[in-house]
């Protein structure tokens, strides 16, 4: 009986061996075979799942964008270098001068400014001056010089004298520069300390003029003042 039993466990044993060997070359053996070549199928599969090895790029350069305006963003104006520029010289207007008027003239026939002959002169309060030139005439004379008339023409002038002669009038010759002499007659106020006057038409030159108060026969009357307007 024990060698029954034996027996038929030996198979058993057997085969429990050969299936760990079994076991065993199935891991040792593909480390040893070489590699089949892929058949059509794994090429048609290999081919449809090769990708393109990536492509290295480069890393990109970032350029700054390029600056816009801003429209709600006021642009300075530069502003502009001053340059230097020669003044054209402005024309002036220039008012016209005014006209130069006469200047009224009072002469005293007694001052030593004038040249005189044969005459004398003496105090007299009531006259216009203060004073009177005596014994003119008989070819006593004064001769008064204007230096410098700035308006030249028609004048008109006064001549202030004293003379007591009502019943026998006296004469009076006035020349100015070379025109024809006036002859004046007069008989004054009946009193050698009452001025009297006698006017008379005269045309003054510009610049010097040369007026004579003269008679060369017979006494005249006595000089107070000359006044020209």
């Amino acid at each position: 009986m024990p060698s029954r039993s034996r027996s038929a466990s030996a198979p058993w044993f057997g085969i429990g061996v050969l299936s760990l060997v079994v076991a065993a070359t199935s891991f040792a053996v593909p480390a040893v075979l070489p590699k089949k070549a892929p058949t059509e199928a794994n090429e048609t599969l290999a081919s449809s799942t090769v990708t393109t090895p990536a492509t290295t790029t480069a890393p990109a350069t970032t350029l700054p964008a390029p600056t816009t305006a801003d429209p709600t963003t006021s642009v300075p104006t530069p502003t502009p270098t001053p340059t230097q520029t020669t003044p054209s010289p402005t024309a002036t207007t220039q008012k016209p001068k005014p006209k130069p008027t006469f200047k009224a003239m009072t002469i005293n026939p007694w001052a030593k400014t004038w040249e005189s002959s044969g005459i004398a002169v003496t105090e007299c309060p009531t006259c216009a001056s203060g004073k009177r030139v005596q014994y003119l005439g008989q070819g006593h004379y004064v001769i008064v010089r204007l230096k410098d008339v700035k308006v030249p023409g028609k004048r008109t002038m006064t001549v202030i004298y004293t003379c007591a002669c009502d019943d026998d009038p006296r004469e009076l010759d006035v020349s100015v520069n070379s025109d024809p002499v006036h002859t004046l007659s007069v008989k004054g106020a009946g009193s050698w300390d009452t001025p009297a006057r006698v006017t008379l038409k005269v045309t003054l030159a510009k610049g010097a003029n040369v007026i004579r108060f003269f008679n060369q026969a017979d006494p005249a009357p006595d000089l107070d003042q000359v006044l020209i307007r």
